[in-house]
C-alpha cells in the first residue's frame, strides 16, 4: 500500500508516523535524511559508505537507476538495452559507465544524449571500492534488524535520490520480507526523479510505504493511480489545497484549515 500524508509543516504528520512505527510489527525501513527519527532505536546505514555501482547490474536495476538520475529521459535505459541485447547477459559489472560512453558520443543531439550523458558524470560519484559496499548490504541488515534507519550528511539529491529508488526495487522484490517503508518529509527529493519508469520496474502494491509531504504541488500527477490512501492534515494554503483537489481528486469536502494539529482525514 502506498499512503501520502498531505500537510502544511508541524501538524504532526511525524508525530502520526512514529505511532505508526511503534506499533507495527512489521521490520521498519526509515529514510531519515533530517534527523526526525534519533529518537527510535534501530541500525543505522550511512549512505555514504554505500554505492549502487558496487555490484553487477540488471536491465531492471538500470532503469532504476535512470528514474533516479534523470528526471526526464529514459536515454541510460535505452543504451544499456542495447548493451544487454549484445552481451545476452543478465547482469553486468560496468553497465552504466558503457551506457553513459555511448551517451556521450552519440549523434543524437535531437534528443540531448552527450548532455544527459554530461549530467550522470556529474551525478554518479566514483565508488571507493575499499570504503564502500553495495546496497544489497543495507537489505542484510533488514534480514537481522527489525529497524534499519537510512542516513546522509553530504550526499548530492539526484545520487540520493538514485540509491533511494534502488532500495524500494530491492525491498519489492523480497516477497519473504514484510517491510514498512517511511519516506518522512523528503517528498521534495522523493518525487523529483522519473517516478513514471520507477513505478514501471516497481510494483506500487508490492510496497508498503508512507510519504510525507507539505506541498500537493510537489506531487507528479503520474502518482494518482499509484496512491492507495490519502492522510489529510491541516493546510491553510489555499492554492496547495485546490491542486489537491483538481489533479489528484481529493479533498474537495474536507475543511482542511480547520483540521486540528496532530489530526487527519482518510482519503481513499
Amino acid at each position: 500500500m502506498l499512503r501520502i500524508q498531505i500537510g502544511q509543516p508541524r501538524v504532526g504528520k511525524t508525530k502520526v508516523v512514529k505511532k505508526m512505527i511503534n506499533e507495527s510489527q512489521k521490520r521498519k525501513l526509515i529514510f531519515d535524511f533530517n534527523n526526525d527519527f534519533n529518537d527510535i532505536k534501530g541500525v543505522i546505514a550511512d549512505l555514504e559508505s554505500y554505492h549502487p555501482l558496487m555490484e553487477d547490474l540488471t536491465l531492471e536495476e538500470v532503469k532504476i537507476l535512470n528514474a533516479g538520475y534523470l528526471q526526464s529521459s529514459r536515454c541510460l535505459y535505452r543504451k544499456a538495452e542495447d548493451i544487454f541485447r549484445e552481451t545476452k547477459e543478465e547482469k553486468l559489472p560496468n553497465i552504466i559507465q558503457e551506457s553513459t560512453e555511448r551517451l556521450s558520443v552519440s549523434l543524437d543531439d535531437k534528443w540531448g544524449e552527450p548532455e544527459y550523458a554530461r549530467q550522470l558524470v556529474e551525478r554518479i560519484p566514483k565508488k571507493i571500492i575499499l570504503k564502500q559496499k553495495p546496497l544489497t548490504h543495507i537489505i542484510e541488515l533488514l534480514e537481522e534488524n527489525e529497524v534499519v534507519i537510512v542516513k546522509s550528511k553530504s550526499i548530492h539529491s539526484d545520487h540520493l535520490r538514485a540509491m533511494m529508488y534502488m532500495l524500494l526495487y530491492k525491498v519489492s522484490q523480497r516477497k519473504d520480507l514484510d517491510v514498512n517503508i517511511i519516506a518522512d518529509e523528503v517528498s521534495t527529493l522523493f518525487f523529483k526523479g522519473n517516478i513514471k519508469l520507477l513505478f514501471e520496474v516497481i510494483d506500487s502494491k508490492s510496497l508498503d510505504i508512507v510519504i510525507s509531504c507539505n506541498r500537493p504541488s510537489n506531487i507528479p500527477k503520474t502518482m494518482k493511480p499509484i496512491v492507495d490512501e490519502w492522510a489529510l492534515f491541516k493546510n491553510t494554503d489555499k492554492s496547495e489545497v485546490r491542486y489537491l483537489s483538481q489533479h489528484f481528486d481529493v479533498g474537495k469536502e474536507v475543511d482542511f484549515a480547520n483540521i486540528p494539529v496532530g489530526k487527519y482525514e482518510i482519503h481513499k
